[in-house]
C-alpha cells in the first residue's frame, strides 16, 4: 500500500506492485472516485517531481513512504 496525499490533503491508499511505473498510478487516480476530477497535477516525492516512466522501486519508500499530487 502506498499512500497517496491528493490537492485537498486527503490521504488515499493505494494497492501498487513495487514493479509498475508512476505513470500506472496516474492511470489509477484517473480513475479514482476522489481524485477523477483533477487532471493538472504533478506527482512528489521526497520534494522531488516524479517522472512518469520511473518504477515505484526507484522511490525511497522508507525514508518518506507518502507520494504528494501538487498542482
Amino acid at each position: 500500500m502506498i499512500p497517496v496525499v491528493d490537492l485537498n490533503n486527503r490521504q488515499l491508499e493505494v494497492k501498487m506492485l513495487q514493479h509498475e511505473l508512476v505513470l500506472e498510478l496516474r492511470e489509477y487516480l484517473s480513475d479514482h472516485v476522489y481524485t477523477c476530477f483533477f487532471t493538472n497535477y504533478k506527482l512528489e516525492h521526497c520534494s522531488k517531481e516524479l517522472n512518469d516512466y520511473t518504477e515505484l522501486t526507484e522511490l525511497d519508500l522508507g525514508a518518506d513512504n507518502k507520494i504528494y499530487m501538487k498542482a
